[in-house]
């Protein structure tokens, strides 16, 4: 064989050599490329699955009433594996149980997307009558140093009394003479309401006289001592029996003895005594007074 020969059959051996290793390393370069593109894929995929949902707090109609149609105006995510989270949007796809617009109480709403689920609750109040009236049973008492708790009176509109499960009752500066305060906050059918302030007095404990000494023109008052959350006393007279055209005498320091004067020679007087304590009322000074005592009569010189 000639050396131009020999040449051209290495040559032709080397292109041969070239083309099968193209053939069989093209396949296996693609199929390379396409493993790597799978193995993303599904790294993907396995950091964006779902594993739970839940509804937002703050979010969603919490409050009803029986009778009223469930609202579906909560916000759920979903919970990923990747530790976001992702709005729903396809309402479609949720369902909502537990929810009865017939019974009053509190309820567990449960709400399922895709095989997952989340509760919160709900309440829902009876429908009720407004409150009409508040009041007191007693709004006045007298000081014995113990507090002074009447009972409260709630009527809604039809005239029905409002059970006490539906209000708790406190009570403020009810213990000394002045203006006290019973604070109604209320609770169950009626919760949500402002505060009710319903006031009432506790007087001075009263006194009497003990005996009427005759003077020319004047009687010398002997007082049963009454100190005790007491400013004075105020003694009322009169000529007439039933108090008409009298006279006040206001005394202060509660003295065990007081003289009326500048009265009429041997005319008999009616005589009426009460204790007073001075406080404070919206802000301004204001006597407190207790119930008058009987009639006492006594005839001058």
């Amino acid at each position: 064989m000639t050396k131009s020969n020999s040449r051209f059959r290495q040559a032709f051996i080397s292109i041969l050599i070239v083309a099968i290793i193209c053939v069989f390393s093209a396949p296996v370069t693609a199929h390379a490329a396409s493993s790597t593109e799978n193995l993303s894929t599904s790294s993907r995929a396995a950091t964006d699955e779902i594993v739970g949902i839940e509804v937002r707090d703050g979010t969603g109609t919490r409050n009803y009433t029986v009778g009223d149609e469930f609202k579906a105006n909560f916000r759920l995510f979903t919970k990923k594996s990747n530790g976001r989270s992702s709005y729903v949007s396809d309402k479609e796809n949720i369902v909502v149980t537990g929810y009865d617009m017939s019974k009053a109480g509190t309820q567990t709403v449960t709400v399922t997307y895709k095989g997952f689920s989340t509760t919160y609750e709900i309440v829902v109040k009876n429908v009720v009558a407004a409150i009409k009236s508040r009041a007191l049973d007693q709004y006045d008492f007298v000081y014995n140093g113990e507090p002074a708790e009447p009972n409260v009176i709630l009527k809604d509109a039809n005239g029905n009394i409002v059970d006490s499960s539906n209000y708790d009752v406190t009570y403020e500066d009810n213990v000394n003479v002045g203006t006290a305060m019973a604070v109604v906050s209320y609770k169950g059918d009626y919760a949500g309401k402002t505060k009710t302030y319903l006031a009432f007095r506790i007087a001075p404990k009263g006194t009497a006289i003990t005996k009427i000494n005759p003077k020319a023109k004047k009687l010398v008052l002997k007082i049963k001592p009454q100190k005790t959350q007491t400013t004075g006393y105020e003694i009322k007279y009169s000529l007439k029996k039933n108090m008409v055209d009298s006279k006040t005498l206001k005394v202060a320091n509660a003295k065990s003895s007081v003289t009326l004067s500048k009265l009429k020679s041997k005319k008999t007087y009616y005589i009426q005594i009460r204790t007073y304590k001075v406080g404070k009322l919206n802000g301004r000074d204001y006597a407190y007074n207790s119930a008058w005592s009987k009639v006492y009569s006594g005839k001058t010189k």
